[in-house]
């Protein structure tokens, strides 16, 4: 009788599912553990979102783009300058701040159909000197590129609408005060440091060629107003003559220019470099006169040397810097 219970007690063990102890219980999160990784991430995000700012970020970049359309737009007016020997007709009388106009890639051959009206066109440095006008990336009105122009003493200053509290200039964007431009007590006075324009650098006295009818060869007259409208009268490859006669149509827009200013002579470029209130108003190595000089093989012009050689004769056609004097 034992026997046969011993027995069924082993079959009974034998028959049993070896894993019904063991089984794996099947589960899932539950809804509390989702809320909670959803909430981390949010954190996260929020965190990684503040640290990399995209607002800042795409402000910086359209403040790069702003600095780099304005250096176009400098590199085009100066460059204008330089092969014309004046700077765009539309920059004259611009002696404070104005919105240049959106032409686009239009041309002056093509024409524009844009207005203009109370803002500066630059169209005639397109397409030589700029493949389009550039605009600024967050312009909205039509015809307004954005970007702003002045030229005062005929210097050329841009500005540019910048955000995250910057800046962003080029050169001189304040115009000149009037009280400076009428400061000059005695017309033609060399010794009154407010007579004397700003100094303007790569400028060529002319082609070579002696003795210019009305130009003085003399080193002890006073005659630089004369020279320079004789000179300017020559057209603007007589490039300081020119600059100087028309240095008051560019400040006061002056129209036509009346040689306010002038290149000067010899002696008024001498009289000036020594005088004691002039100090440091000659910072570069040469200075173009009006005065011609005749004893040179290749034909020049007098000219003012700071390194200590005073009063020397240089080629007409190479670039220096000018003083004008009124």
């Amino acid at each position: 009788m034992s026997k046969h219970y011993e027995k069924s007690t082993l079959s009974l063990s034998r028959n049993r599912p070896l894993n019904s102890k063991f089984k794996k219980q099947k589960s899932g999160f539950t809804l509390l553990e989702i809320l909670l990784v959803v909430g981390i991430i949010s954190i996260l995000a929020g965190i990684v979102i503040v640290a990399i700012n995209p607002s800042k970020q795409l402000a910086t970049v359209r403040n790069t783009e702003r600095k780099s359309d304005i250096k176009q737009i400098d590199s085009a007016i100066t460059q204008y300058y330089i092969d014309n020997f004046k700077y765009p007709p539309s920059l004259t009388g611009v002696s404070s701040l104005k919105e240049i106009c959106d032409t686009g890639a239009l041309s002056t051959t093509t024409g524009s159909s844009i207005d203009c009206t109370d803002l500066v066109d630059l169209t005639s440095l397109v397409p030589m000197y700029l493949t389009a006008i550039p605009r600024d990336p967050s312009a909205t009105t039509t015809d307004h590129a954005g970007y702003q122009v002045v030229l005062a003493s005929n210097k050329i200053g841009l500005s540019a609408p910048a955000e995250l509290n910057q800046t962003i200039t080029i050169g001189t964007v304040a115009a000149a005060p009037e009280e400076e431009v009428d400061a000059c007590g005695t017309p033609g006075d060399a010794t009154d440091p407010d007579c004397w324009s700003d100094e303007e650098t790569g400028l060529a006295w002319g082609p070579t060629g002696l003795n210019v009818s009305g130009v003085s060869e003399s080193t002890t007259a006073e005659d630089g107003k004369a020279n320079t409208a004789a000179l300017y009268a020559l057209g603007a490859t007589y490039a300081a003559a020119y600059h100087c006669y028309t240095l008051d149509e560019t400040i006061n827009g002056a129209v036509p220019p009346d040689g306010t200013w002038y290149l000067p002579s010899y002696k008024e470029l001498w009289d000036g470099y020594n005088a004691p209130a002039m100090s440091g108003g000659f910072p570069r190595d040469f200075y173009w006169s009006s005065t011609e000089y005749s004893y040179l093989p290749d034909d020049g012009a007098w000219g003012l040397g700071t390194d200590g050689s005073g009063m020397v004769g240089n080629s007409k056609f190479d670039q220096v810097s000018v003083r004008c004097l009124r």
